[in-house]
């Protein structure tokens, strides 16, 4: 969670910290804002521009990207991957910054070379370890999972994403855009499900500004809102199935009408019957037999 950080005046004078871009400077800073308070934070370089440089429309994701490179080269940070998640940690920042009640870490600690929790001078190893561990577990399983069920879901390109989301926009009716904040839109593919760039983006239809879509998914981010899954949890047993994306639909899923906001989300015997005919479709049954 980002807190209120110290800049140490030593700082600017450092040789280490004049051998780099003046933006990348920046970046460093912005980077202490934005993370925990055991110095670590995401370190996807889409996730990182929208946070440190949101009206920036020059400073492209590829050039966080370099400079996220130049401070891990002079060990002012270290990159590091856990469960296919980028991650990074601010060498040293328990030594610069004074912290008051200190929230444990919901990030993972970086791994050193034998695969082992690295957790240099913090604390609580013994429970790091054990996040890491159940972390490791619950990616295996999902893959396994995934193999086991045939869920794997086709394989979309870049392009088709961009097409499909810009058609979005469009279609949503929202007034003011312009190529950079498609490109801002464009930078979290990746970064979360395309289902909730979707969300974010149907959220501001008929507004003034794509402003508003973009805030919302960051608002969604901050929340922890990145797969689909959190945006249309599984149903009830006896309730109406949730909302299913168009970009979900596009991809060979069952066409089920979007429920719109209203007061009851009732089912009718008819609908329900439908459901069901649509449901032994699916599982390759005939349409007269239970």
């Amino acid at each position: 969670m980002a807190r209120k950080r110290m800049i140490d005046p030593s700082f600017w004078t450092d040789e280490k910290v004049g051998e780099i871009e003046p933006r990348a400077r920046l970046l460093f800073m912005g980077l202490i804002s934005q993370s925990d308070d055991d110095g670590r934070l995401s370190g996807h370089p889409a996730l990182i521009r929208s946070h440190i440089f949101p009206y920036d429309y020059d400073i492209m994701v590829d050039d966080v990207a370099k400079w996220i490179d130049q401070l891990d080269h002079k060990q002012m940070i270290r990159k590091y991957e856990v469960g296919s998640q980028k991650f990074i940690l601010i060498n040293n920042f328990k030594k610069h910054q004074t912290i008051n009640r200190p929230q444990p870490s919901k990030l993972p600690a970086p791994l050193n070379d034998s695969g082992v929790s690295d957790h240099g001078t913090f604390t609580d190893d013994s429970l790091n370890d054990h996040a890491q561990k159940k972390l490791k577990e619950g990616n295996l399983k999902e893959e396994e999972d995934k193999v086991k069920e045939g869920n794997s879901p086709p394989p979309v390109d870049l392009e088709s994403i961009k097409t499909f989301l810009h058609n979005l926009v469009n279609q949503s009716k929202i007034g003011k855009y312009n190529l950079f904040d498609l490109e801002e839109i464009y930078s979290y593919i990746g970064v979360v499900d395309v289902e909730v760039i979707e969300a974010a983006i149907k959220k501001g239809a008929g507004k003034e500004s794509i402003r508003y879509a973009i805030n919302t998914l960051k608002g969604l981010i901050t929340e922890g809102v990145t797969k689909k899954e959190h945006l249309f949890p599984k149903p009830e047993v006896g309730q109406a199935p949730n909302n299913v994306s168009s970009f979900s639909r596009s991809r060979g899923k069952p066409n089920i009408p979007i429920v719109t906001d209203s007061p009851s989300q009732t089912v009718t015997a008819e609908e329900l019957e439908e459901l069901r005919i649509l449901a032994r479709k699916l599982d390759g049954r005939p349409t007269g037999t239970e």
